[in-house]
């Protein structure tokens, strides 16, 4: 083996290396990326229920619903 060869061989691995690198960066960027849409949902999920929440609230208050009639819808439509 001369110097020549050991060197070629030394670019193929590091370039190899490299490749390897990005493509699993590029795969660990898409996770993250996944993950903060799961979350940027879940706060959404969670603020569409507590203005729902808010609403029901505010019609039971100004008498447009009666807590037993929020139950029972709750109940029926549970089953």
């Amino acid at each position: 083996m001369n110097a020549d060869h050991l060197l070629q061989q030394s670019v193929i691995l590091v370039w190899n290396a490299n490749v390897i690198y990005s493509v699993i960066e590029r795969i660990l960027m898409t996770y993250v990326e996944i993950a903060k849409n799961v979350a940027y949902m879940a706060c959404t999920h969670l603020s569409v229920l507590k203005y729902l929440n808010l609403l029901i609230y505010i019609l039971i208050h100004h008498g447009y619903m009666s807590r037993d009639k929020v139950g029972a819808q709750m109940t029926d439509n549970s089953l």
